[in-house]
């Protein structure tokens, strides 16, 4: 698993890129092959990517501006779980609806959106609120050990109020909450899927 906040979000992001165009042992990934930052990554660090199995980006940076993202065309995540969380106050540190358009390029089977009534860019800090949610995502999805209940049903994220439409983040103005799996789909308000 992998997990940061802020721009270590976007360094989990772009792990999950790494790990899903993913090419084999002591092969360079497709994301980020040939570009300046690619260089970088060694054998140990290309190999060890298996063994990453989901991704967290807590209130992360907007992947999609090339100053943070260094191969935009190769930026895929396709197969990684990934729970992409904010807040509707977490407007000033990073660009609004960044945690949004970054959900919209994940294109895994099972991916999470979620932004949280009154909560800005130091939430890990200051209320901590929204780390049960992540604790569940691993345990769920990585561990196996729970259902996946706590993500889909009446009860959803049961403890965090999601910011209400046309809030700041919210998808598409519209869409607080947002999960999807191979055989579920939620979302706050209820029914949408865009």
């Amino acid at each position: 698993m992998c997990g940061g906040h802020s721009t270590g979000g976007k360094v989990s992001l772009m792990i999950g890129a790494l790990h899903d165009t993913y090419q084999g042992q002591n092969v360079a990934p497709l994301y980020m092959k040939g570009t300046e930052a690619g260089k970088h990554l060694n054998n140990d660090m290309i190999n060890i990517l298996p063994k990453i199995k989901a991704i967290v980006a807590d209130h992360p940076d907007l992947m999609s501006l090339t100053f943070k993202n260094p191969d935009i065309p190769n930026y895929i995540i396709d197969k990684i779980p990934v729970f992409i969380n904010t807040g509707n106050r977490d407007t000033w540190i990073v660009r609004p609806n960044s945690s949004w358009n970054d959900w919209r390029h994940v294109t895994s089977p099972i991916r999470f959106f979620m932004d949280v009534d009154k909560r800005g860019h130091l939430e890990p800090l200051l209320s901590c609120d929204e780390a049960p949610a992540i604790v569940h995502f691993y345990k769920t999805f990585v561990y196996k050990t729970e259902d996946t209940s706590f993500f889909f049903g009446p009860h959803a994220m049961h403890g965090l109020n999601f910011a209400e439409n046309g809030s700041a983040n919210t998808g598409d103005g519209k869409v607080s909450y947002i999960g999807c799996s191979p055989t579920e789909t939620i979302s706050y308000p209820y029914g949408y899927t865009d």
